[in-house]
């Protein structure tokens, strides 16, 4: 199965999604769902729900969440993050790619994915 994506509000909001689905990549943010505001609960739950890997800023947070679910046997289809400004915004589009290129929704079930592992 193909990669699907879901991106939170810090993550280009309004700018990446678009971009990648210019570039023939299936992924949504928060704008587009209608899901501005939400904890980031509702939001990964959302992601999980349509099978999507979820692409944050929001580190430090999203380690945490992963560990609990993890801890409580529940299942993800990826949280993929990278530190905001750490990266150009064309840099942090072509990792993602690289990323979605190279595997499938199954290869990242479960799995907290730092961008900077995709040069």
């Amino acid at each position: 199965m193909k990669v699907k994506l879901f991106s939170d509000e810090d993550f280009y909001m309004g700018r990446f999604a678009p971009d990648m689905r210019h570039l023939g990549y299936d992924i949504v943010d928060v704008l587009d769902m209608g899901l501005i505001g939400n904890s980031d609960d509702t939001l990964l739950k959302c992601a999980i729900n349509d099978k999507r890997a979820f692409l944050t800023f929001n580190r430090r947070h999203f380690v945490h969440i992963h560990k609990h679910y993890m801890d409580m046997g529940k299942e993800h289809w990826g949280i993929i993050y990278s530190r905001r400004g750490h990266l150009s915004y064309d840099e942090v589009k072509a990792r993602v790619r690289r990323l979605v290129d190279s595997c499938t929704a199954e290869d990242l079930r479960n799995q907290l994915i730092n961008l900077s592992q995709f040069k």
